[in-house]
């Protein structure tokens, strides 16, 4: 579980596998996060989505994200390196 409020998208890439894209978050913690999805529209670096309880991440655009256990609370420099092998 990612014990945070908000995730700022810092970093995004489309994924070879199916419809997916990875993307590296930063807490407003100062913690950095890898995640993948799946068949969910479009994320922006930039973007922030905003955590108030259970799983559940709203998104800009008032959508609901709920990624389960597929984030990752790593560091920058792995958070990267995932991205980059997604």
């Amino acid at each position: 579980m990612i014990h945070a409020n908000s995730l700022t998208v810092t970093h995004k890439k489309a994924s070879s596998h199916h419809d997916q894209t990875g993307y590296v978050f930063k807490s407003e913690k100062g913690k950095f996060i890898f995640g993948l999805l799946t068949g969910y529209g479009e994320l922006n670096v930039g973007d922030v989505l905003k955590h108030d309880t259970g799983d559940a991440w709203t998104t800009p655009d008032g959508s609901e994200l709920d990624f389960g256990k597929d984030l990752l609370e790593t560091t920058e420099a792995e958070a990267l390196r995932r991205l980059e092998k997604c």
